[in-house]
């Protein structure tokens, strides 16, 4: 038998805490990779944006 399970079959209370945590720690990183990319994405076409913006106004005045 696995050490996480009792002979009847049903997880004890440690592997129940262990899945516990394995789901927290899954959602909050998936919802920390979802922040970070956005912050990422938006400071590229913020940089991106004034980059053009920039370049537009040197050659209107030329």
């Amino acid at each position: 038998m696995s050490r996480y399970c009792k002979l009847d079959g049903k997880l004890d209370k440690k592997s129940r805490e262990s899945w516990k945590l394995a789901g927290i720690t899954l959602v909050t990183a998936i919802i920390t990779g979802w922040a970070l990319d956005s912050i990422l994405i938006l400071g590229i076409l913020l940089a991106s944006g004034l980059l053009f913006g920039f370049f537009a106004e040197e050659e209107e005045d030329l």
